[in-house]
């Protein structure tokens, strides 16, 4: 089920690669993951770049991203503009972790 243009976070902007759709228990869900996460990793390419920077990181893969979605809202910097970037690809996690169970 689609979710209405209202359930849609900002931060994902209008892109087909973030449609979300909700599974059986209501959590919204990217339609198609791997799309989603190819898209990510060019929208966040440098809050993504940051976080590897700040914690010492092997690149981005879809086998290991889920530091990546921890330490996005904890990296630390005085850019404010880098800062919401690496705020949304923690965000974006939180959605993309729910796409792969019916939990």
């Amino acid at each position: 089920m689609p979710l209405s243009e209202d359930q849609i976070p900002a931060f994902l902007d209008d892109k087909d690669a973030y449609a979300l759709g909700l599974n059986s228990f209501g959590t919204p869900v990217f339609e198609n993951p791997e799309e989603a996460f190819q898209q990510a990793c060019i929208d966040y390419a440098s809050g993504i770049a940051a976080i590897q920077q700040q914690f010492q990181l092997e690149p981005i893969s879809p086998s290991n991203w889920k530091p990546y979605g921890v330490y996005g809202i904890q990296i630390v910097t005085d850019d404010e503009a880098l800062q919401e970037a690496c705020i949304n690809v923690s965000k974006f996690f939180d959605y993309y972790e729910n796409s792969f169970s019916d939990s």
